[in-house]
């Protein structure tokens, strides 16, 4: 099984799409408005995503999706 498989599975496709766009440099209050969430909700699936990810900030969550390669 490919390493960023099991993390693949693990996110929900919102929290993917959320990374993507973060790393894509979009601002959370689009990101929130794109995702049709409020900007709480999209700290809470931020905060799912640092978790299955196994990272402690953002930018650890960041780096870790793309060195999985769930960001293309």
């Amino acid at each position: 099984m490919h390493p960023g498989s099991r993390a693949r599975q693990r996110l929900t496709a919102e929290q993917l799409t959320m990374l993507r766009l973060m790393n894509s440099g979009v601002k959370d209050e689009k990101i929130a408005r794109l995702l049709g969430v409020s900007s709480r909700t999209l700290s809470r699936l931020m905060a799912g995503a640092m978790e299955e990810l196994e990272a402690r900030s953002r930018f650890e969550a960041g780096a870790r999706a793309a060195e999985l390669g769930l960001l293309s």
